[in-house]
């Protein structure tokens, strides 16, 4: 292994949301209960409440960003949503760059369609990769240079 980077969600508003939603998930499942027509809607509504108020938190507390560069390729595991490699040799060029995440990519996670795609969890910092067949990725990282650096450096040392 070059490299190893881990991050997770760090904007405090977003971690409010996840907060105000699990809150609120709470007390839509205890109003329900509470309400005459608990005997019904309970059973058909009440879970869903109940486990949006779990997941949802879960979710984010797991949630994390682990890119890793080793002799071989690019890991990159958005945990504990996907896992994708990207072979050295498929990898044209591998830039630091600051973007915009909201204008760009329309926020943070596992963002783009078609030829960009992004993963990142909070900042506005990364490494721009250009593959070899014109795609681009961008990963989040709260070290840009030394991770670029890596890619590049491992990509020298290929055979």
């Amino acid at each position: 292994m070059r490299y190893r980077e881990e991050q997770r969600p760090r904007q405090v508003w977003l971690w409010a949301l996840v907060a105000l939603t699990a809150v609120a998930s709470w007390a839509a499942a205890v109003g329900l209960l509470r309400s005459e027509a608990a005997d019904t809607t309970w059973w058909i509504a009440g879970p869903v409440w109940v486990l949006c108020g779990l997941l949802i938190p879960l979710l984010f507390a797991v949630n994390r960003l682990v890119l890793v560069v080793d002799d071989e390729s690019v890991l990159i595991d958005y945990r504990p949503l996907r896992r994708r490699r990207i072979a050295l040799d498929d990898i044209a060029s591998a830039e630091a760059v600051t973007y915009r995440p909201i204008r760009e990519y329309g926020g943070w996670g596992i963002r783009g369609i078609g030829a960009r795609k992004a993963y990142n969890v909070s900042g506005d910092r990364g490494v721009q990769l250009v593959l070899t067949d014109g795609r681009r990725v961008l990963l989040g990282s709260q070290e840009p240079e030394p991770l670029a650096a890596a890619i590049v450096l491992a990509k020298q040392r290929r055979p």
